[in-house]
């Protein structure tokens, strides 16, 4: 096998540097031998000559090594310095053509390290963003049970954040029994997991949806569990309340339904040849009827608002609010007169906000009908709005002065079917609903209601409604 050329000049140089030691020490010896005189002793001049030649050799040969070398050194500390990760200088062009074509290669690698390193890090950074910006939290643990990833969504469920997990055990990560099950689970088997657990976080009891698979690499090899949290309380909490409702529904229209249908019967079984039983069983039908239409009509409303909202179809625009008022009052002018209770409105021209007229005025007619409803004989009912203290929006405003509502009931007032006293409720024609729509008509103009009371002084409800 024939020796590289970089060898074979290597070789070269030390056969020209030996060459050109034993000529210098020719010619030196020639010198010597001819300008000495007959008889006198050359040996001691030759061999401090001969020494001569071969350090002039030895010097000549180092310097000739050192030259060679030195790129060869500079092209090993580069290698070393990528290997370690270390971006290497660019080399120089070195004395010969394998040298130059040695640095050129070193040179070429360095770059494509550099490339590597580069796209390595936008990988990484693209990797990060899409975890950080999920609102799943994702959980990597590897084969040993150590948390390898945690995202900002997973670190906030579990109350991480700020605090080293990685390389952590799960069980020093995560305090929730059923999900150390899940993963253990999986570890065991290679079949995704699906269920659902609870999870007591510091925003209060969240409902998570638990996906969980096995993580491998291109090869197939396993490294360990991938598990994907989804909140869904909200979904949960929606359920309950859908479940609640219907519930609740089916109560409030049993009872309308059950006393018809307990009147007819009576009249069908003889009671309506006698004048007076069948003038009382008649009435009992009209105002149950009356009473199941409301709450028909109240249980569409709410729905049909809700829907609205959810679909995002909330159409509003800047208008006034003294024509929505008005128009609110005049709607409840039976009502009032019935009751000889004095209804009056105080409201700035030219006041107004971004609204849905319809939606508006049906909220005001609900706070209306209840303050009428429960004002005493002869009292006043008091309906204006005026701009929120600190140019905050606009007010609106319904206060009357009955029997007001304690303290315990404010928190609930605004629930589906919640009742201060069911039993007079339900005597002055009230559904339970009246007061949820007005929340949900506030919340579709992107504000809220409040309320204030003092037992035996009377109520002041609130719409507050944004600046327009």
């Amino acid at each position: 096998m024939r020796a590289p050329r970089l060898l074979w000049r290597i070789h070269a140089v030390a056969i020209l540097c030996a060459a050109g030691a034993v000529g210098v020490f020719l010619v030196y010896a020639w010198v010597v031998i001819a300008g000495a005189a007959p008889g006198a002793p050359v040996g001691a001049r030759l061999l401090l000559g001969a020494l001569g030649a071969v350090a002039l050799a030895a010097v000549a040969a180092l310097g000739a090594a050192r030259a060679l070398a030195r790129p060869v050194e500079e092209a090993a500390e580069a290698a070393a310095r990528i290997a370690a990760g270390d971006p290497a200088p660019r080399l120089s062009s070195g004395p010969t053509r394998e040298l130059d074509a040695l640095a050129e290669a070193v040179n070429a690698l360095s770059r494509r390290v550099l490339e590597g390193q580069g796209d390595a890090r936008r990988q990484r950074t693209h990797q990060d963003a899409v975890l950080a910006s999920m609102t799943e939290g994702v959980l990597a643990v590897d084969s040993g049970g150590r948390v390898i990833t945690l995202n900002p969504a997973a670190a906030r469920l579990f109350q991480m954040e700020g605090h080293p997990y990685r390389g952590r055990t799960l069980a020093e990560v995560v305090r929730s029994p059923d999900l150390l099950r899940i993963v253990s689970r999986l570890e065991a088997g290679d079949a995704p997991a699906e269920t659902d657990i609870a999870l007591g976080t510091a925003a209060g009891r969240r409902h998570l949806r638990v996906v969980g698979t096995r993580l491998a690499d291109r090869d197939g090899r396993r490294l360990g569990t991938l598990v994907v949290l989804s909140d869904v309380t909200r979904v949960r909490e929606l359920e309950n309340l859908r479940r609640d409702f219907v519930a609740n529904v089916s109560h409030e229209l049993k009872t309308p339904v059950t006393a018809i249908k307990g009147a007819a019967d009576t009249l069908l079984h003889g009671a309506a040849d006698d004048p007076d039983a069948r003038d009382r069983f008649l009435a009992i039908i009209g105002r149950q009827s009356e009473r199941l239409g409301a709450l028909i009509s109240d249980t569409l409303s709410l729905a049909r608002i809700e829907q609205t909202v959810d679909h995002g179809a909330v159409s509003l625009a800047p208008g006034p609010l003294s024509p929505v008022l008005e128009a609110a009052v005049a709607a409840c002018e039976p009502q009032a007169g019935a009751r000889d209770v004095t209804v009056t409105v105080a409201c700035p021209e030219g006041l107004s906000a971004r609204i849905d007229r319809l939606m508006l005025e049906q909220a005001v007619i609900n706070l209306l009908q209840n303050a009428v409803a429960y004002s005493p004989a002869g009292g006043r009912v008091e309906v204006g709005a005026a701009p929120a203290p600190g140019g905050g929006g606009v007010e609106i405003h319904v206060r009357d002065h009955g029997p007001g509502i304690a303290p315990e009931h404010l928190a609930r007032i605004f629930e589906r079917f919640y009742r201060v006293d069911p039993a007079r409720s339900r005597e002055l024609g009230g559904t339970g609903l009246g007061l949820a729509i007005v929340k949900h008509v506030a919340l579709a103009h992107g504000g809220r209601v409040s309320v204030a009371s003092t037992p035996g002084q009377g109520s002041t409800f609130r719409i507050h409604l944004p600046p327009a």
